[in-house]
């Protein structure tokens, strides 16, 4: 068939017969470009730098293109997510997905967080400025980060300690990082659209393990290529200290304990907990380390009794602004005193109102390590200065 003259066409838009043609090819057009909007997508990658996980058992990732595919475990089963993370790049499709997925769209543009635990791993990955929001702020110890709330850039999301659901919406947050245990408090978030990431770095069980969460933070900021960098710094650094104690030839490894006294109960670190496994790697025994809990065993006073004979060192974690002493440890019982007196049983302790041991030292298991090996080994690592763990003179 001949092409229409000229006049022919004018009488066919006339008689809007021509608008139909128009819409197919507008549509053509269109689909034309989404189909390519879609296949650039899929052949460009937008994270070069990637991950993978070596110790952490609470968190994997999936790497797609334009996503990542975020799944987090507690530590009661780590074979099923309790949380599916689904973090799309800027200005990208949304990809097929469950929705009991929390869409997250990264990198952050701001972040929350009611731990100030959080705060050591976004300064390793240089991502301080981008708190919008801090959960008692009383304890913040990072001197950049305290600038910002003393400037009003970063603001307190909690009140006497509590979560603040209108402070939080007013911190203009893109995501809110917490702890498991607050989900309840935070379920009246999710008809806000705002995401709550929860972060299960305390429920590791090694200090490396807990040290590698700082690739779970990087993952909201693209920054994977940095936080590989800095945990292979990390994690170097600790077996060479840790080498280093393997090679002291004693002929029995002084033995440890490590607990508190709370309400008539005293607390120890199972022998499989992450206390454990970082005294006997430091070249002690832990007195518990044959036990095959993660969790925190109850004591009863009389059992402790029967081992403080067989204890050289006694640890503890303290959180005061006094001064330390022997009482402290053994619950003001004169019984303890005694016997550990005639053992000639060592104290040491970490103060977390003096260091941030809950926080910073997540990322330096290698100064708690040489912490230990000098009290257990005075003067083993030449030069080193106690920095969390110290002997109590």
């Amino acid at each position: 068939m001949g092409l229409l003259p000229n006049n022919s066409i004018i009488k066919l838009k006339k008689a809007g017969i021509f608008r139909p043609f128009l819409y197919t090819v507008f549509i053509i057009v269109m689909s034309s470009c989404a189909l390519e909007t879609e296949q650039k997508e899929m052949r460009y990658d937008y994270f070069r730098g990637k991950s993978s996980v070596k110790y952490a058992t609470g968190f994997k990732v999936a790497y797609y293109p334009s996503y990542k595919v975020v799944e987090v475990f507690d530590n009661t089963d780590t074979t099923k997510p309790a949380q599916t993370y689904l973090l799309v790049e800027h200005g990208t499709r949304i990809p097929e997905h469950s929705p009991k997925d929390i869409l997250v769209r990264i990198p952050l543009v701001s972040v929350s967080c009611l731990s100030t635990t959080h705060v050591p791993y976004l300064k390793s990955l240089e991502q301080v400025e981008k708190i919008s929001g801090i959960g008692n702020p009383e304890l913040v110890l990072d001197t950049m980060l305290l600038k910002q709330i003393k400037k009003g850039w970063t603001m307190s999301i909690t009140t006497s300690g509590q979560v603040d659901l209108e402070k939080i919406l007013e911190s203009n947050t893109s995501v809110l990082m917490a702890y498991p245990f607050d989900k309840s408090a935070l379920e009246s978030l999710s008809g806000f659209d705002i995401p709550v990431v929860y972060v299960g770095e305390y429920l590791e069980n090694s200090v490396l393990a807990r040290a590698e969460w700082i690739k779970f933070f990087a993952l909201f900021f693209n920054k994977e290529k940095m936080a590989n960098q800095l945990f292979e710094d990390i994690e170097h650094r600790y077996l060479i200290a840790k080498s280093k104690l393997d090679s002291v030839s004693v002929s029995k490894a002084p033995t440890v304990f490590f607990g508190s006294y709370y309400q008539d109960v005293w607390f120890a670190p199972g022998g499989q907990s992450l206390i454990s496994g970082l005294i006997n790697d430091a070249g002690a025994s832990y007195l518990f380390r044959d036990d095959n809990s993660t969790k925190n065993l109850t004591l009863d006073s009389e059992v402790i009794i029967d081992e403080v004979p067989e204890i050289d060192f006694w640890g503890q974690v303290i959180t005061t602004h006094e001064i330390a002493t022997k009482t402290d440890f053994m619950a003001a019982d004169q019984r303890f005193l005694k016997l550990a007196k005639k053992s000639n049983t060592q104290f040491f302790f970490a103060n977390s109102k003096q260091s941030d041991y809950f926080g910073q030292a997540n990322l330096e298991p290698d100064i708690l390590l040489k912490d230990l090996g000098n009290i257990f080994y005075p003067g083993l690592f030449a030069n080193h200065h106690f920095v969390y763990f110290q002997p109590l003179n």
